[in-house]
């Protein structure tokens, strides 16, 4: 029983989300993950590349967590990290032919409007992640990812398009994806209107996801 249980751990990886999640960002939660063995052989392949998963899952996660904290306790974000307080859903539309975007007005004032829409920003790039709550990050934590930036810069009004959704750009372009795309923003619609707290994850998710998807 305790080699099943064991094996059971140690296996968790497969399943695990690969954004984070409002466990993820709570330090009471989390556990520090094994490290990289540097002496002796692991077990198997499956226990050497869980290990390298959860450690470069933390890699991502860590930084949030530590900006999440800080912003709960109202102290000094670390410098790679940005929150908006005013943020509001503006909107959402349906891709072509499927995936569903929602629109995100950050700015809440005109300086932050010019700020948030120069061209060529190294911030809010496509793939970028951001976590939205409603509560200041105590209960509630939603993943999104940028997309369509530059045509969010047209609207002139400090927006970005981000996808709330948990599939894969590739499923979500998909011609079968288009009636799960019908009820996803059926499920999204009622949060049109509604405040955000958002904060920009300092690391690029664009880089990180694809590799923590092939492990």
């Amino acid at each position: 029983a305790a080699d099943a249980a064991s094996s059971g751990a140690t296996d968790a990886w497969v399943a695990a989300a690969l954004a984070p999640t409002i466990s993820d960002l709570d330090e009471a939660l989390c556990t520090e993950p094994a490290p990289n063995r540097t002496h002796g052989d692991y077990a198997n392949a499956h226990d050497y590349v869980g290990t390298h998963f959860r450690l470069l899952r933390e890699d991502f996660v860590r930084p949030l967590r530590e900006a999440v904290t800080a912003h709960r306790r109202s102290e000094e974000l670390p410098r790679e990290v940005r929150v908006w307080s005013q943020a509001v859903i503006a909107g959402l539309s349906v891709g072509n032919p499927g995936g569903v975007l929602v629109r995100l007005r950050l700015a809440s004032n005109a300086e932050e409007v010019e700020q948030l829409d120069i061209a060529g920003g190294k911030t809010l790039m496509n793939g970028s992640l951001l976590l939205l709550s409603e509560d200041g990050f105590r209960t509630s934590c939603r993943c999104a990812v940028v997309s369509r930036r530059e045509a969010a810069r047209q609207l002139g009004d400090g927006s970005v398009y981000a996808s709330l959704s948990l599939q894969t750009e590739s499923a979500m372009k998909s011609a079968k994806y288009a009636a799960e795309a019908a009820e996803e923003a059926a499920r999204i619609a009622p949060l049109v209107g509604r405040r955000f707290d958002v904060l920009e994850a300092g690391a690029y998710w664009g880089a990180y996801k694809p590799v923590l998807a092939a492990l």
